[in-house]
């Protein structure tokens, strides 16, 4: 288990140790805090050089602009949008 310190997950440096070590590059994304938690890490992902899928319909918040500005900064940094059926079996 990885536990974060900040909205994004990759302020646990283990994130960043075991993803380069399974060799992931990338990164299905979903989550409650849409303008906080969910986009810092999808931008942080973005940053690394991490491919980002955010599977758009499982990402929420309190209300409805917040989660619309998170999406358009999520997909401007390069995060493609995807509705949960396209997601991969495993």
């Amino acid at each position: 288990m990885l536990i974060k310190a900040r909205s994004s997950a990759f302020s646990n440096l283990e994130l960043e140790q075991f993803l380069r070590a399974e060799r992931i590059g990338e990164l299905y994304v979903l989550g409650v805090f849409a303008e906080g938690c969910v986009r810092a890490t999808v931008l942080d992902a973005r940053h690394r050089g991490h491919g980002v899928q955010v599977i758009a319909d499982a990402v929420a918040t309190n209300v409805a602009w917040k989660k619309a500005f998170a999406l358009w900064a999520m997909r401007s940094a390069g995060a493609k949008m995807i509705p949960s059926p396209s997601v991969p079996q495993a």
